[in-house]
Parts: structure tokens; C-alpha cells; sequence
């Protein structure tokens, strides 16, 4: 489910960032701010608040969890796609399951190396799905080099806030855990806002926007993507960050109505095909 409506952030960004031309920086404050307000007051109404305040004697730690998957999240993506192709970014940031898998030693996991092969083959679709897409695999940006070092930058940030978020779940839950860091992570982006000087202007259908991205992708995807945590091992569920792409660009074809060509219905197909391989249960090795 978190997967799935990640996916759906590709066209919201791209709507608020390219078509609107809201500052991309800005766009990932309000996001992550309207989550955090969201999280916090489902954690008061479902009766949560004094766990989630008993949860703040690891504020280092969810400091930490902040910067990683929120700050460091919203800077390395939104700012890679100014300079190159953002499906480049989209495909770097997405292949994140293999720094996961590669990092699960992190956290004490063992991952069999049949999973490997599943992490290859979904990546392999993923660069299929891509490069059907606008300008695909394409240099021509204004820096491409530093653009997809972005990405990976986001790409390895939010494989090390997965797996170091790992101990904070078990210890809290998944809810309580992504309310406490992604409030410190929301905190930290406004001020880097607020210190930029971001002109804070946005129209009422461009902060719709951008809140549907914060309850739907962030606050529910968040929560989903941490709860996980709490049954099976981070290297496992990294994989399924396959499918955002797919998502992303199918959402393209209904709402932007971008054309989806025969390498894209591949390429999907070897994402599933990878995902599949990449979290079966393999016998004797887990």
C-alpha cells in the first residue's frame, strides 16, 4: 500500500513543480508539515499521545530518522530534478531495496542471495519502465552527474532510515515511530524554508495538492511503510519500491494523459517478476 501511493507522488510533484512552478523546496515543507499535523492529530484521537510523548526519550534517535527520510528525502530528490530528467531520479531513488538488502547487515539481517537476483531483475524493469517514459534514460540535463548524485543521496537516506528505523518500531510501533520522527524531520525542513527565504506562496488548489500528498502518500505510506516493520525484515519489504514507478507512470497515462508505450507493459512485468523473486519465503535460508 505504501508502494502504490508513493507511486502516485511522481504526477503530484511533477503537477506542483512543472506545471505550477511552486519552488520545489517549498513543496516538500508543506508536505511534510501537513503530515506531521495529520499524524498528530489521528495519534490524539485514536488515544495515542502518551506513548507518543514517552517515545520522545529516543528524540536523538527520531532527530536522526528525521533527517534521514524526511530532510534528506525532500532535498536530495526535489533538488536532483533540477538538474537532470526526473525519471532519472525517479528510477535512482526507487532502486533503494538494493542499498537496503546491501545494508541489512546494519541490523543484524541475513538475506538469502536468491533475493539478489529478484533486487536485479525488478531493477532491470524498472530501467525498462523509464526509458518508455518522455525523455527515458536520457543526459541532456543541466548537470547530470550531479542530478543522479542526488538521487542516490536520496536513494541511501532512505535505505538508512528504513533499516536504522527498525529498532524505534519494534520498541514503539509503526504509527508512534513515523509521528515522532517525521515531526522532527517536518520541523527541521520548515526552518531550512524560513532560512532560505522560500517565498511561502501557493494558491487553494495547489496546497489541495500538496495535502493530498501529505495525508495519502506521506502520513498513510509512512505509517504503512514502518508498521511493515513490525512483521518482517526490512530487506524484504525494500523490494516493493519497485512498483512506485509503475504506479507513477500508469497515473501519468490517466490524469496527464501520457502516452505509455509497449516497453512500459515489459518492463512492468519484469517488476513484478522481481518483486516476486526478491520477497518469497526461500526454504532453509531465512
Amino acid at each position: 500500500m505504501a508502494s502504490v501511493a508513493w507511486g502516485t507522488v511522481v504526477v503530484c510533484g511533477r503537477y506542483l513543480t512543472a506545471v505550477r512552478l511552486v519552488d520545489p523546496l517549498l513543496v516538500a515543507a508543506a508536505r511534510f508539515s501537513l503530515a506531521a499535523l495529520a499524524l498528530l492529530v489521528y495519534v490524539l484521537v485514536t488515544g495515542h499521545s502518551r506513548k507518543l510523548l514517552t517515545s520522545f526519550e529516543d528524540a536523538p534517535r527520531f532527530l536522526l530518522l528525521g533527517l534521514l527520510g524526511v530532510v534528506g528525502l525532500g532535498i536530495f530528490v526535489f533538488t536532483s530534478t533540477q538538474y537532470t530528467y526526473s525519471i532519472n531520479g525517479v528510477l535512482i531513488m526507487n532502486s533503494n531495496g538494493i542499498f537496503i538488502a546491501a545494508l541489512a547487515f546494519l541490523v543484524g539481517e541475513k538475506v538469502p542471495a536468491a533475493r539478489y537476483v529478484g533486487l536485479a531483475v525488478g531493477l532491470v524493469g524498472c530501467a525498462v519502465v523509464a526509458a518508455s517514459w518522455g525523455h527515458g534514460l536520457a543526459l541532456g540535463g543541466r548537470n547530470d552527474l550531479l542530478g543522479c548524485a542526488l538521487a542516490l543521496a536520496g536513494a541511501v537516506s532512505w535505505a538508512l532510515y528504513t533499516l536504522l528505523g527498525k529498532q524505534p518500531v519494534q520498541r514503539w510501533g509503526g504509527l508512534v515511530a513515523t509521528t515522532a520522527a517525521m515531526c522532527c524531520g517536518a520541523a527541521v525542513m520548515c526552518l531550512i524554508v524560513v532560512v532560505r527565504g522560500t517565498p511561502l506562496l501557493m494558491t487553494g488548489l495547489e496546497v489541495l495538492v500538496a495535502a493530498y500528498m501529505a495525508i495519502i502518500p506521506t502520513a498513510f505510506g509512512f505509517v504503512c511503510w514502518y508498521a511493515a516493520l513490525e512483521h518482517v525484515p526490512a530487506n524484504l519489504i525494500g523490494p516493493l519500491q519497485y512498483v512506485a514507478p509503475v504506479v507513477g507512470i500508469a497515473m501519468g497515462w490517466l490524469v496527464l494523459h501520457e502516452p505509455i508505450r509497449l516497453g512500459f507493459l515489459f518492463g512492468a512485468a519484469l517488476v513484478f517478476a522481481g518483486v516476486w523473486l526478491a520477497t518469497r519465503r526461500w526454504a532453509g535460508r531465512e
